[in-house]
C-alpha cells in the first residue's frame, strides 16, 4: 500500500517522474520529487552501487513551492516562446509576471490550445496576432 498522494506525475518511455506528498503527514510540510530514468549530477551513486537504474527523489519544503513554480513556469516560457512573443505580451500587458501568467494559462481562440502549446508546435504567428 502506497503512502504517497501523487500531485502530478509524468512518464515518456523509461524516463518518469512523480511530484506528491505523504498521506499520513498531518500538516502537509514537503512535496517530494521523484525522478527516474533520467541522468541526475548524483549518477556516480549509481555506477558506485552497480544498480545502474538511476532514481533520484528529493524533499522540497512547501514554502519553496511558490518560487519552485514561478521557476519552472519562466524556463517554460523561454525555452518555447520566441523572444518576439515574449516582448509583444510584455507590452500588452506592461509585466513580465502578467505575462508570463497569460502565455502559461490563457487558452487562445485557436482549438484551445495556449500560447506555449503554440509556439511548441510552430504556431507563435498566431499567438503575436491573438
Amino acid at each position: 500500500m502506497s503512502t504517497r498522494v501523487t500531485i502530478q506525475n509524468h512518464a515518456e518511455e523509461d524516463a518518469r517522474f512523480n511530484l506528491y506528498y505523504q498521506c499520513f503527514d498531518e500538516l502537509i510540510e514537503f512535496l517530494y520529487l521523484e525522478l527516474g530514468g533520467v541522468p541526475f549530477a548524483t549518477e556516480s551513486s549509481s555506477y558506485l552501487s552497480g544498480d545502474h537504474h538511476s532514481n533520484l527523489t528529493v524533499r522540497i519544503s512547501v514554502k519553496w513551492a511558490p518560487d519552485l513554480i514561478t521557476g519552472f513556469q519562466k524556463s517554460i516560457v523561454e525555452a518555447f516562446v520566441p523572444l518576439e512573443v515574449r516582448n509583444r505580451a510584455r507590452e500588452v500587458f506592461n509585466s513580465d509576471k502578467a505575462a508570463r501568467a497569460w502565455l502559461i494559462a490563457k487558452p487562445i481562440v485557436i482549438g484551445d490550445k495556449t500560447a506555449v502549446e503554440l509556439c511548441r508546435e510552430g504556431h507563435a504567428d498566431a499567438v503575436l496576432y491573438e
